[in-house]
């Protein structure tokens, strides 16, 4: 349904992220997709093709203070007209919700930094005054809580620290929303660890503890390998040794011989090669598709990087020539006399 929803050129790898999303058994994803490949936009075709399927009520989108203008003028792309909240509209939407216990709807579309959301009086709430000041209602202390239809927050690893106000403005979205996105550009550079607390943050239901999860992502990096030599058919002479033998150091985990060696996909692809089947292009879409399902992320994470998508990334600066009107003309020159003279 977003395939004509949006003012956007249509870029094939930037709905690979909406499939993931309609496709999860939960509707929450994080998009870790490297600087310059579409994030927003990405955010965007989920948010359209939702609102296509379903009422969308609430929609809040979390981000740096820095950001918030350009999440207003990307979503003008998508005919969606947010709303940026300021600190006086933030504590009257939380006023609001604590009266009539749900979320104000001439802010169903809204924007709001992170910076603000974790400061103590909009996060906590403040206590009476003793000169008879009333209480001030925080997000945590809201009862009922707000329901948002759709939380999308932007860099997300600023969430990453548990313990942190942060960290505790993403745990509350997460609890009261029913569909939720993570953006950023770096999590996969942070470590597992980082990783594991986004994704518990996400899907605690999948990620109750790390030590499961550190199990969990072990084949990845044979699978990851296996998938590069089937898609780049490099190095020409022995791609398909290199990938039967990625392919077996994922199996060897412990996680690959609980899971993987059941996968019938993981099964069909590791005989096929290791018997010499060939494959024309279109097997080898198939291939990389069902190695892919069998990453063990692979229904909670979407990672585009770059170099997988060619050209679409990289800037193509061209100079413009612009001539100078009369005025501009003499003001330049009168400009260039005075360094002239100052500098000589």
């Amino acid at each position: 349904y977003s395939l004509y929803a949006a003012r956007i050129l249509f870029v094939p790898f930037q709905f690979k992220p909406l499939l993931r999303f309609m496709r999860a058994e939960r509707p929450r994803l994080l998009i870790a997709d490297e600087v310059g490949v579409g994030k927003t936009i990405e955010a965007g075709l989920i948010l359209r093709e939702l609102q296509a399927r379903q009422r969308l009520g609430n929609v809040l989108i979390v981000c740096p203070k820095a950001l918030t203008g350009k999440w207003q003028q990307e979503m003008r792309r998508f005919d969606e007209s947010f709303i940026r909240l300021t600190s006086s509209s933030l504590r009257y939407c939380l006023n609001e919700t604590e009266l009539d216990g749900v979320w104000p709807s001439q802010y169903s579309r809204a924007i709001c930094h992170l910076e603000l959301l974790r400061v103590s009086n909009y996060l906590n709430g403040t206590e009476p005054g003793r000169r008879g000041r009333a209480r001030r209602p925080g997000l945590l202390t809201l009862s009922p809580p707000p329901r948002f239809d759709l939380v999308i927050i932007d860099e997300a690893h600023h969430l990453r620290n548990p313990g942190t106000s942060s960290h505790e403005v993403g745990r509350f979205l997460c609890d009261v929303s029913e569909a939720v996105l993570f953006l950023s550009a770096t999590p996969i550079h942070l470590g597992s660890r980082n990783l594991y607390s986004l994704l518990s943050l996400l899907r605690p239901d999948s990620f109750p503890v790390e030590d499961v999860f550190d199990e969990m992502i072990q084949p990845n990096a044979a699978l990851t390998r296996a998938m590069r030599h089937l898609r780049t058919r490099s190095p020409q002479e022995t791609w398909t040794q290199e990938v039967c033998d990625a392919l077996d150091e994922a199996a060897e985990t412990s996680w690959g011989q609980r899971v993987l060696r059941l996968d019938s996909r993981f099964k069909r692809w590791s005989a096929a090669l290791k018997e010499g089947t060939e494959l024309d292009d279109n097997g080898r879409i198939e291939a990389l598709r069902d190695l892919e399902e069998c990453h063990s992320l692979s229904h909670y994470v979407n990672r585009t990087r770059r170099r997988d998508v060619g050209k679409f990334t990289i800037r193509e600066p061209r100079t413009v020539t612009v001539p100078f009107t009369p005025p501009q003309q003499e003001f330049y020159q009168a400009l260039v006399s005075f360094r002239r003279d100052v500098l000589l």
